[in-house]
């Protein structure tokens, strides 16, 4: 029998907030790079709001 180990899930806005921050970019100047508006962006860091394939694949080209 396999034993498994819970885990939490991380919010995605967690991970690009986290990701930002080490590369010392500001939220709402990282919003206009991939052309959203800089409330949009907040709420998907706050969790209050999701991202699309579109979405996510904008956020990974400009991040590499």
């Amino acid at each position: 029998m396999k034993h498994f180990i819970p885990f939490e899930v991380t919010p995605v806005g967690e991970h690009i907030k986290d990701e930002l921050e080490a590369r010392g970019i500001k939220e709402k100047d990282f919003a206009k790079q991939i052309g959203i508006q800089a409330i949009q962006f907040s709420e998907i860091i706050k969790g209050k709001r999701g991202v699309d394939t579109e979405l996510a694949n904008l956020i990974g080209k400009e991040l590499g």
